[in-house]
């Protein structure tokens, strides 16, 4: 199957061709968000057309701090970012917990937008993050937790407080 003989190539060979050419056309297509796409997607079951995304299905353009107090003092925030060097490239252990902060904070704070704060207060989500800020715990006594939203792009603006969690007695 020579690319410069395309008049001779036999049925088969041309609607390989065409059916390939439709693939490319189609993969290129996906990429694009219009709702057209998304309806394309729908009778994709095979899932054969890709969805290039390199960094980022959607690039965070804020942060999220989390904070905590222990017995009415002021406010302290916990590190949950930490410097990246080469050797994090390979082996990098602590990702997993930056990882668990911003998807348990994603599902508490949607938890809070659909069912109210209250409910979220019972939810997976806000205990994995109370647990997160036990472990900072030196002293024994109440703790509380609360998110702050920071912008990143910004750091001048100011935060606010998205969430603040009850008090808790720390485990002895």
């Amino acid at each position: 199957m020579a690319w410069t003989n395309l008049h001779t190539w036999t049925i088969p060979e041309q609607l390989l061709a065409a059916l390939l050419a439709l693939w490319f056309a189609m993969s290129l297509l996906a990429q694009m968000t219009f709702p057209l796409v998304a309806r394309l997607r729908a009778y994709d079951l095979l899932e054969l057309l890709p969805a290039f995304r390199f960094f980022a299905p959607i690039p965070r353009l804020s942060d999220y701090q989390l904070d905590v107090r222990f017995n009415q003092n002021p406010w302290t925030t916990i590190p949950i970012s930490y410097p990246r060097n080469f050797i994090t490239t390979f082996w990098n252990p602590r990702k997993r917990t930056v990882t668990a902060f911003h998807h348990a904070t994603g599902l508490l704070l949607q938890h809070v937008r659909h069912h109210g704060s209250l409910s979220a207060k019972q939810s997976l989500a806000y205990l994995q993050l109370l647990s997160l800020a036990e472990q900072s715990a030196r002293t024994s006594g109440l703790i509380q937790f609360r998110i702050v939203f920071l912008h990143q792009h910004d750091p001048a603006a100011p935060s606010s407080e998205l969430f603040r969690s009850d008090w808790h007695t720390l485990p002895q």
